[in-house]
């Protein structure tokens, strides 16, 4: 049977989209497996030591940390590794383990916990011991996270089921041990990761992020729903912009409209003031002239009736005068006619 070109190439691409489909499964299966890991490319990655007189750094791809005697030490894990790590239960803690280099003094090892896990929440610490195979360089550690391998630090009874789950249910603390001899020695440890266990309950953010997943789901219809209310609830409030831009315009052209009939409003009042006001300077002006008048009319009358006065006095006293005139003619002649009659008298008595 022969494939044509076209043929091959189809193929070709349902075999790629297969692989990456495959890739992703199982990149999603790894992801979902592993709950936290370390690196330490780019330093200590969150981690720390606890215990005295321990010098902590990065050696390439190790964590190391190095003393210079009989000193028990841990290695403590950054917050990623603690919280709400129900999801672990029934899982295990892997990670490689080991010496650059160690002086014993001739003793065994020391005899201590090999792993700690602390609940301060639940007043609870778990311990796994006798893990490490001592005078071995290098040893790859799976620590199963199931109740039988666990024991209380303090009394030292088996752990239960219950016991265990409080305590991944609120993880303060994981250790791992770094010093087991007498002599200095410098321990490294490379994690790898916490696995999911088979079966094991959900975390609270896990519970979270599926009910967040499924929420998104319901709500993506409600998003398209809204984005499509959104697109025409834009278009009305684009032509609600645009009619409140007319409307304003329309405002402002009125609003000049006013000012302009305000301020013929203004110069109508002015001019109807000025020319009240004339018109009570002229009505002032006319009353003026009119008290005038009437002030020189009777000035006149006075000087009139005082000039008539003086007539009529001039006038009694030319009369008087007349008559005085007239009275002393008379006297003077009587006095001569009796001044005749004395002297005819005086001559016949001669």
């Amino acid at each position: 049977m022969k494939i044509s070109a076209w043929g091959l190439t189809i193929l070709l691409l349902h075999l790629k989209a297969a692989c990456e489909t495959d890739a992703r499964r199982e990149g999603r299966l790894v992801k979902e497996t592993i709950l936290a890991s370390s690196e330490f490319i780019g330093g200590e990655d969150g981690w720390m030591v606890l215990g005295e007189d321990v010098h902590l750094k990065v050696e390439g791809e190790y964590l190391t940390g190095s003393d210079e005697g009989q000193s028990v030490w841990f290695f403590s894990a950054p917050p990623k590794f603690l919280g709400d790590m129900r999801g672990a239960f029934h899982g295990s803690i892997k990670f490689s383990v080991g010496h650059f280099h160690a002086n014993s003094g001739g003793k065994d090892p020391m005899k201590m916990e090999d792993v700690v896990l602390v609940s301060d929440l639940h007043n609870l610490t778990l311990i796994r011991a006798g893990i490490f195979v001592p005078w071995v360089n290098e040893q790859e550690v799976d620590v199963a996270l199931e109740p039988r391998d666990w024991t209380h630090a303090v009394s030292q009874a088996p752990c239960s089921d219950e016991e265990l789950l409080l305590t991944l249910s609120s993880l303060s603390g994981l250790l791992v041990r770094g010093g087991y001899y007498y002599g200095p020695e410098m321990s490294w440890i490379k994690v790898k990761a916490v696995e999911r266990g088979e079966g094991a309950v959900k975390s609270e953010e896990e519970e979270r992020m599926e009910e967040r997943g499924s929420g998104l789901r319901k709500r993506s219809g409600r998003r398209e729903e809204e984005s499509r209310k959104t697109d025409q609830g834009k278009e009305r409030t684009k032509d609600l912009t645009k009619f409140l831009v007319t409307f304003l315009q329309d405002v402002r052209i009125l609003q000049q409209e006013r000012r302009s009939v305000e301020d013929e409003i203004d110069v109508f009042d002015k001019d109807a003031e000025e020319d009240e006001r004339l018109e009570r300077l002229m009505l002032t002006t006319k009353q003026a002239d009119v008290t005038r008048d009437q002030e020189r009319g009777l000035q006149v009358e006075e000087e009139l009736s005082s000039g008539n006065v003086q007539i009529q006095l001039l006038e009694i006293e030319r009369m008087r005068s007349d008559e005085e005139e007239k009275t002393g003619g008379v006297l003077r002649r009587g006095d001569g006619e009796g001044e005749r009659e004395e002297e005819a008298t005086s001559c016949l008595c001669v």
